[in-house]
């Protein structure tokens, strides 16, 4: 069973738009929603790209940091902090890509009809396949795989994060972490940032 939200209520006023379209305008509007969707798909993968690229160097870093400098140093803390921030972005962008996929496969699914039938919205029966044919095709969601992956990375980074934190609270004297907190606050008020990071929806216009 599909578990994403039933998004038709949400669309009603777009819908209600189209139909007081004419057909060449529809037309340009679904050419517009499908080259969009695959423009959201290629900067998907981009940002993927992009964040894979920059958590293995961290984890790299970090590894290195650890063996030099040992678990206490402000490197090591430092390194935790920019893997758990930049793989919660990931996990968020993934979140906001998804989003945006949906909805243009929305506007596909509500126009395709007049113009090339209901190929995009009729996938095949997904029956026949069998999760235990190792061999064989399975019908699984490499979005959502990508985006449990970012999930899971984000805890690893987060439970690091949690263990530097950790072991700055057995340093008695404030001013010897000073630094530690410094950069502790400056993340903890970024990170509430990209939280803030979200679509708005649409704006009523008079």
């Amino acid at each position: 069973m599909n578990r994403d939200h039933n998004t038709d209520d949400l669309y009603s006023p777009f819908d209600d738009i189209l139909k007081k379209l004419g057909k060449t305008r529809r037309k340009e509007a679904y050419k517009f929603a499908c080259e969009t969707r695959r423009f959201e798909i290629e900067l998907y993968w981009k940002r993927a790209t992009y964040f894979w690229g920059f958590l293995i160097v961290a984890f790299g870093g970090y590894g290195l940091a650890l063996k030099e400098f040992g678990f206490r140093h402000i490197y090591t803390f430092v390194l935790t902090l920019v893997g758990f921030t930049f793989s919660l972005a990931w996990y968020l962008a993934n979140r906001g890509s998804k989003f945006w996929q949906k909805n243009w496969e929305h506007h596909i699914g509500k126009l395709e009809d007049e113009f090339a039938g209901p190929i995009y919205k009729s996938p095949v029966d997904i029956k026949p396949f069998r999760f235990l044919e190792l061999s064989s095709a399975y019908p699984m969601s490499i979005s959502r795989l990508n985006q449990m992956i970012s999930l899971y990375i984000t805890v690893i980074w987060f439970f690091l994060a949690a263990l530097g934190v950790s072991s700055l609270i057995g340093k008695i004297d404030p001013i010897a972490c000073l630094n530690e907190i410094v950069i502790g606050v400056v993340t903890i008020v970024f990170i509430y940032t990209l939280l803030m990071c979200r679509f708005r929806g649409r704006r009523k216009v008079a």
